[in-house]
This record gives C-alpha cells, sequence and structure tokens, in this order.
C-alpha cells in the first residue's frame, strides 16, 4: 500500500507552484498545514467503502477474529508444557528445541491462516485507497490555490500553527468533490499501487530506439553452496531494539512504552489518539519498514471499529515484550530478539516450505528461538507488576 507521505509528495510534484511558490510575481499567500492521512480518512469516498467492506467481508472477519481465540487458545497448553520443560533441573536448548519448534510452527501457521482470512477485506481496502489516493495530488492542488497558501506543511512539521491554518478539511471537500464514491472489488488482475505505476509510464517520454544488446552465452558457473543465513530479526523486533534509550543493549517496559508512544504521535499529527487503517499502514511503513509488515491492524484493532488508538497498539506490544523476554527479566536482550534458523541451505537454496529436493537430505526441523526459550512465554509476573511498567505510568489502561 502507498504511504500518504509519498502521496504528499506527488502531490507537491504535481503542482509546485502552489504549494511552494517562489516567484516574486506570484501572489503572496500564507502558510498552512495538512495532515493528508486525515483528509482522506474523512472522506465520504473513504466512510462508504469502509463500511461496505465490513459488510461484505463481515464472514471473513469474524472468522478470522475466532480463529485468532482458538489459536492462542490451542498454543497455550504448549507454553505452559515448555515453561515446565525449562524450569526442570538439567534443561537444555538441545532437550527444549522440539517443544519451541512446535510453538513457533503452530504461531507461524496461525498467522499465515489469519493473513489468509483477512486478504479479501485488506485487497479491497487498498483497492478503495488507491482510487481516492489518485485524486489525492489534485485536491491539495485546489485547495491551495482557494486559500492562496504558498507553503505547505505537514502538521508536524510546524512547530505551531493556528487552527485556521490547518486546510485539511478544504482537501476532504476537495476529494469529497472529486471522488465522491468508489469501488471496493478490484479486478481480477489488479495489483496495489498498478494505477501509480501506469500513470508514471504513461507521464514519461518515449526512449529513443536502441539496438537490441548482443546474445552473450556463456558456459554456466558451478554451483556454490551459500552460507546458511542462522539468524533472522522479525520487523516488530527491529523496532523493539531501537527503543533502547539509555545504551545498554537492552529494552525494559519504561522505554518500551515511551519507544511505542513516540512512534504512534509521529504519526497521528492531529492528536486524535487513534490511528485509522490508513494511517496505521504508514505507521508500519515508517517504524516496521513493510506498510504489510505484522502486526496487522486487524490484529491490533481489539474492537474492530476501524481504528487502532494508543492504547491498542501498547497492549499489542505488552504481549510482544511478554513474548521477547524469555528469561523472565523484564528486559529484552539483543539475543532474545533474534530467531535461529536451521535450515539446510544449499546450491539449491533453502529447502524449508517445500520439501527436500529427492536425495539431498531432509526437510528442515524448524527455527529454534536463541537459547531455546519459548518464543511467546508471558511474563510471569505481568499481572503482579500491572499491564505496563516503567515512567509514570502513562499509556495504562
Amino acid at each position: 500500500m502507498t504511504t500518504f507521505k509519498t502521496l504528499l509528495l506527488a502531490a507537491a510534484l504535481a503542482a509546485p507552484a502552489a504549494i511552494v511558490s517562489t516567484s516574486a510575481t506570484a501572489q503572496v499567500g500564507g502558510v498552512a498545514v495538512a495532515d493528508p492521512e486525515a483528509a482522506v480518512a474523512n472522506s465520504k469516498a473513504w466512510a462508504t467503502a469502509r463500511t461496505q467492506i465490513q459488510t461484505t467481508y463481515k464472514a471473513q472477519i469474524d472468522q478470522a477474529n475466532a480463529r485468532r481465540q482458538a489459536i492462542s487458545t490451542e498454543l497455550q497448553p504448549l507454553v505452559d508444557a515448555y515453561q515446565k520443560a525449562a524450569a526442570a533441573p538439567g534443561a537444555t536448548e538441545a532437550s527444549l528445541r522440539s517443544q519451541a519448534t512446535a510453538i513457533q510452527t503452530k504461531e507461524q501457521a496461525g498467522n499465515a491462516e489469519l493473513q489468509r482470512l483477512t486478504a479479501p477485506a485488506s485487497r479491497a481496502q487498498a483497492y478503495a485507497l488507491e482510487q481516492i489516493s489518485a485524486k489525492l495530488p489534485d485536491a491539495v492542488s485546489a485547495a491551495v490555490r482557494a486559500k492562496n497558501v504558498s507553503l505547505l506543511l505537514r502538521p508536524n512539521a510546524a512547530l505551531f500553527a493556528q487552527p485556521t491554518a490547518d486546510i485539511t478539511s478544504a482537501i476532504t471537500a476537495e476529494l469529497d468533490r472529486t471522488v465522491p464514491t468508489v469501488g471496493i472489488t478490484p479486478p481480477a488482475n489488479w495489483q496495489p499501487g498498478q494505477q501509480q505505476q501506469q500513470g508514471a509510464a504513461a507521464a514519461a517520454p518515449a526512449a529513443p530506439a536502441q539496438e537490441p544488446p548482443p546474445i552473450v552465452v556463456r558456459a554456466p558457473e558451478p554451483a556454490q553452496p551459500q552460507t546458511p543465513a542462522t539468524m533472522v530479526v522479525e520487523p516488530v523486533a527491529m523496532m523493539i531494539a531501537t527503543f533502547d534509550a539509555n545504551g545498554d543493549a537492552l529494552v525494559d517496559r519504561s522505554e518500551m512504552i515511551d519507544g511505542v508512544r513516540a512512534s504512534f504521535e509521529a504519526i497521528d499529527t492531529a492528536h486524535t489518539g487513534a490511528l485509522r487503517y490508513i494511517a496505521y499502514s504508514d505507521w508500519a511503513a515508517t517504524f516496521l519498514g513493510d506498510a504489510n509488515a505484522l502486526p496487522s491492524p486487524y490484529e491490533v484493532d481489539r474492537n474492530n471499529d476501524g481504528q487502532v488508538t494508543l492504547d491498542e497498539l501498547l497492549d499489542q506490544f505488552s504481549r510482544l515484550f511478554a513474548r521477547y523476554d524469555k528469561d523472565g527479566s523484564k528486559t529484552i536482550s539483543r539475543a532474545e530478539l533474534l530467531t535461529f534458523r536451521t535450515m539446510p541451505i544449499g546450491a539449491d537454496g533453502p529447502t524449508m516450505g517445500r520439501g527436500a529436493p529427492r536425495g539431498k537430505g531432509k526437510p528442515d526441523a524448524g527455527a529454534v528461538p536463541r537459547g531455546g526459550h519459548d518464543p511467546r512465554a508471558p511474563e510471569p509476573d505481568d499481572k503482579a507488576d500491572g499491564d505496563r511498567e516503567g515512567g509514570n505510568g502513562a499509556g495504562g489502561r
């Protein structure tokens, strides 16, 4: 899904004279701020599309929510058994490996199942947003012309701005005028970002004809085994690592809460206390590296109201903290954020997920958490210490 920072940049490129005017003969205007995420989120087209999506795909969304609860219930006995085995005298990584692998395999399969269940709704949402986003540059240009604006900023880029300087509602009004409704059923061959790519291709000048490059036939290089990639890091784990404020290579709950809040506020520039799914994709793209990285908004939005609040995001990260704090120390080390992969990798590539090539070894045994600890084990003292620790208690429910 295209992030709205990119869309606002596209708007600036489409009408540079309207957004940043440096011409001496241009009519003098003022400085304004606008939140493009809020402009789209408040549009009538998106409100109607969101209602239609929730109605059309209600069965899949309800099924995903039910499966999420069921998967959590199915995992709990495995987690309890693992914790008991890990606490037993003489427990080693080797002795715990099969249990840890079973937990992680089941969890990964559950996440994949939830993504499949919500894929139709996510695809419809992306299609609706792309249609509205295609009109955003024109809406921005029209709004700045109507308001005689010479410089347009995001709200978080301005140290101070009067409420009258915010033209977000004017952009929304332009969107309502130019794109009153959108479809939620994408064509069979549609892919997210396709419209923007086609538009850019149409605008690009035709390249001069060139002679085709000569065809060179070379003997195949001998296959060289690849070095096994033994460690991986989830996107959310990378984000948690950045919360280490004091540089001790550990992240405690107070640092996590501060980090999550800062990331939330960086996207919630209007200070509404909630991120609609549009803005949440921007949050994921900025802080997880990809708009579709887990956790998905369907997972975080516990009450299914179409938006993610700060409390819901903190609650999600509280569960993630319990999962990564494998030794129960109330801090997360870099080692705990790593996951070992034991799959063999040779000239034919990794074998996990597709079965071993005939006569070339066995399928991968799975992923084993570093140190042999359970990837989902809840923090033993969570309830005794409160849902969230650290700081002045901000962010708690």
